[in-house]
């Protein structure tokens, strides 16, 4: 019975977690590989939330540079799983700021899974420092 109330928790939490990616995915300035992967993440995260022996973690974050190089800010995210699982696989959904997203304030330089840190990290460019780069929701899936 806690398998298939765990399954059913699991499906809500993806129609909350991943919303359309459509028009979110246009606004953070993305390499084609890095738009390819989070895609193949994606149906995978979707694959493991169903499966109650995995744990998910929905987060957002709301980027902002913390280091300077010239007029460009740079800042990485650390999704880390929870304490006594290892991180699997994770993905992102960029949501974009009230009045619309502003193409270029955020480039997302790389995002995957890093075994050593047993964390999802992300490596993000705000070019020029100018214009709302909207919020990141990230879903971590831990085993």
């Amino acid at each position: 019975m806690t398998k298939w109330t765990t399954a059913a928790m699991s499906a809500v939490l993806v129609s909350l977690a991943l919303p359309s990616a459509a028009v979110a995915q246009r606004c953070p300035i993305v390499s084609d590989k890095i738009a390819r992967q989070n895609a193949e993440n994606r149906k995978q995260v979707n694959r493991l939330l169903h499966d109650p022996d995995y744990t998910p973690t929905i987060r957002t974050y709301r980027p902002d540079p913390t280091r300077f190089r010239g007029f460009d800010g740079f800042q990485t995210i650390r999704d880390r799983a929870p304490r006594g699982t290892k991180a699997v696989v994770g993905t992102y959904t960029a949501i974009p700021p009230r009045g619309g997203c502003e193409l270029g304030a955020l480039q997302i330089l790389s995002a995957r899974v890093n075994p050593r840190r047993n964390a999802y990290v992300m490596r993000l460019k705000f070019p020029g420092s100018q214009g709302l780069p909207g919020r990141l929701r990230i879903v971590l899936v831990s085993r």
